[in-house]
């Protein structure tokens, strides 16, 4: 692997930390409202993050210094890659939930990977838009979490 491909890995590795501080962000949230429910799926989204970042990093360490077009290609792959991690609490609570007697509609839309995808893109991307029928309903505090300021365009 060439040094311009490892300095792009090395910085996504890094950026693959933020949603998994977020979700540990989201776990003590949902830990203080008693949504119990949502401890597994924010665990696996922190760990599968973190992880995955953390390896990026150490096994790219001997990239270069950053430059302009490694932060480009960086900031392209962070829109496409980060949004996958964040959609993974709305998968498994959607699938968790499901088995109680009465799951709200909204809840069972995030059944759908497609459903929960484009409800993390919008959150990281800060559109705006949601697959929820009533947001106020479920995954408040994950979901008006996932903006950053200004989306993940602060990256570039």
């Amino acid at each position: 692997m060439g040094l311009y491909h490892q300095t792009v890995l090395r910085d996504l590795g890094l950026f693959l930390h933020v949603p998994g501080l977020m979700a540990i962000a989201s776990l003590v949230v949902s830990l203080f409202w008693g949504e119990y429910y949502a401890i597994v799926p924010f665990l696996l989204t922190a760990i599968a993050s973190l992880l995955t970042g953390q390896l990026l990093y150490q096994l790219c360490q001997g990239g270069e210094a950053t430059r302009l077009r490694h932060a480009m290609i960086t900031a392209a792959l962070c829109w496409g890659i980060i949004p996958l991690f964040g959609a993974i609490p709305f998968l498994a609570i959607a699938f968790d939930v499901t088995n109680l007697p009465n799951p709200t509609p909204t809840i069972l839309l995030f059944r759908s990977p497609w459903n929960a995808l484009f409800e993390s893109f919008s959150g990281f991307t800060s559109t705006g838009l949601s697959m929820a029928l009533d947001p106020a309903s479920c995954l408040t505090a994950y979901n008006g979490g996932a903006p950053s300021p200004n989306g993940l365009e602060a990256l570039a």
